[in-house]
């Protein structure tokens, strides 16, 4: 197993304007497995959050240890570190800095929706009903629209080799809210 990423920022560019949808205060889990990059300066590049146009950029602050580099994989030269499923953060800030740029701080918090903690002895318990009642909502990490198509094409194929199961995807207030699995029919 990889061991946990050693810096303690990371940073995750979208071509969309997301201030509306991450106010001050917040908390929220993305249920998908998140890219970041901890060299903010790859976010230049178009693929990933550009310079022109709506755009939102995630200072992620990471706190539980569920993090991995794993830049030596990655085709890209872009410092890439991954969050697993289920990462749970609250906003700390929102900045709109102009060019339609928005920052949003986020810190790393203890998940209930972990698939799996990567650090037990560092990563707090936290009551699932406590969790869900101070959340407004559960969204999907938002993507940029390459990595969109690319997630949907394997998503299924993930859930089906590794859970040996379908999932399903609903619509909840302009995000994306994961359902249950549902075994595959053999």
């Amino acid at each position: 197993m990889l061991k946990p990423c050693e810096v303690t920022v990371v940073n995750r560019g979208v071509k969309l304007n997301l201030k509306d949808q991450y106010p001050v205060g917040k908390e929220f889990i993305w249920h998908g497995i998140t890219s970041t990059t901890k060299n903010v300066g790859v976010l230049s590049n178009s693929t990933f959050l550009g310079g022109e146009g709506d755009r939102t950029l995630f200072q992620i602050e990471l706190t539980q240890k569920q993090a991995r580099d794993i830049s030596m994989y990655s085709n890209l030269e872009e410092g890439e570190i991954v969050l697993p499923p289920g990462s749970r953060f609250r906003v700390q800030g929102v900045l709109p800095s102009g060019n339609g740029l928005t920052i949003i701080q986020l810190i790393e918090l203890p998940s209930p929706a972990w698939i799996i903690n990567l650090c037990p002895e560092t990563a707090a318990p936290v009551p699932a009903k406590k969790a869900t009642e101070e959340m407004e909502i559960v969204t999907a990490v938002p993507v940029t629209p390459v990595e969109e198509a690319a997630a949907d094409l394997t998503r299924r194929e993930q859930n089906t080799q590794i859970l040996g199961c379908a999932s399903s995807v609903m619509e909840v207030d302009g995000g994306v809210q994961s359902q249950s699995p549902r075994p595959l029919d053999r």
